[in-house]
């Protein structure tokens, strides 16, 4: 091989790189741009009046509003609709005085700048 061989052979690899990387496809956008607005719009659930109408509407239901007490509860966003879920735990107390414990799921829709509760079910 000579002189002349070698540096066409080296100038047609690197020009097949360069080529090869023009023409492949933009890379999507990362994954963390995604995570970052559902994690503000579950923040806006929780902080924004969401998750207090929904524990009002859930206390608008109880025999005892006052007694009422929330545990734990789990929070999702749909980003194809805008609307929320809140399901947790709640105790109250039922008509005879004893204490019961529960679970609650609350839909919520964006409502202007706060939530709607759309609806809430008590099991």
């Amino acid at each position: 091989m000579t002189e002349v061989d070698r540096w066409q052979f080296w100038a047609l690899a690197i020009g097949s790189l360069v080529g090869i990387h023009l023409l492949m496809p933009a890379a999507p956008p990362p994954a963390p741009l995604l995570g970052e607005s559902i994690e503000r719009e579950l923040s806006s659930v929780l902080w924004g009046g969401g998750e207090s109408r929904c524990r009002d509407s859930v206390r608008d239901q109880l025999k005892t509003p006052s007694a009422a007490a929330f545990g734990s509860r789990h929070v999702d966003y749909d980003a194809k609709t805008g609307n929320a879920a809140i399901e947790g735990e709640v105790t109250s107390q039922n008509g005879f005085g004893a204490m019961l414990r529960g679970t609650y799921a609350c839909r919520l829709a964006r409502d202007g700048s706060g939530w709607r509760v759309l609806s809430v079910a008590i099991e």
